[in-house]
Parts: structure tokens; C-alpha cells; sequence
């Protein structure tokens, strides 16, 4: 599975920084003494989780591709057409019968 982007790879750091950026101005301006007192886990999990919405936001901006190559072999069809009017010399059609069944050997031994 290959991913590619419509724009460079190289936005993908100034996505994360920008991100970053965003989550901890965020809350940090925001001191609620009495909601982090009570819940001081809520001080990592929601500038956490604001990271995790924008960085997934800003990634879908740039475009991504998921490609999944699959390679099937397969046995080539040989298709031989005779003519057999009677314009064809009558050695010709024994060395053609020749020819077939040679051909028919190398194929069955694949």
C-alpha cells in the first residue's frame, strides 16, 4: 500500500507545529482553577484531543491517496489461425501441423 499527497510531504511537520499551536493556545489562556482542580486529567486529554481533530483535519487538506497495487500471473492465450484452402502448398500444411504441435509442448511444459 503506497500513500502520496497532492501537495509536498514537507507540510506535514508545519501540520503538526500549526496544530500544536492551536491546542495549547487554546487552553492555555483558559484556567478554569475550579474545572482543573476537580478533573486535572481534562488539562491533557482536551488540548490532547484538540491536536489529535485538528492534525487529522489539516492531513485530509493536503490530499492523501491510499494506492493498493496487486499483480496477477497469468498465462498468455496464443491464438494461431490456419488457413486451409487449397492455396497452401500441401509440404506447408505438414510443416504447420509440425509447428503447432511443437508449440503446443512448450506451452504445456510451463
Amino acid at each position: 500500500m503506497e500513500i502520496s499527497f497532492e501537495y509536498s510531504i514537507w507540510f506535514i511537520p508545519l501540520c503538526v507545529l500549526l496544530a500544536a499551536v492551536y491546542a495549547f493556545t487554546a487552553y492555555y489562556k483558559s484556567k478554569d482553577s475550579a474545572l482543573w482542580s476537580e478533573r486535572p486529567i481534562l488539562k491533557w486529554v482536551l488540548p490532547l484531543l484538540r491536536f489529535s481533530l485538528v492534525l487529522i483535519l489539516m492531513i485530509q487538506l493536503l490530499g492523501p491517496l491510499l494506492q493498493y497495487k496487486h499483480y496477477d500471473k497469468m498465462k498468455a492465450e496464443l491464438v494461431l489461425a490456419v488457413d486451409n484452402s487449397a492455396s497452401i502448398i500441401p509440404n506447408a500444411k505438414e510443416d504447420l501441423k509440425q509447428l503447432i504441435l511443437e508449440i503446443e509442448k512448450e506451452l504445456e511444459l510451463d
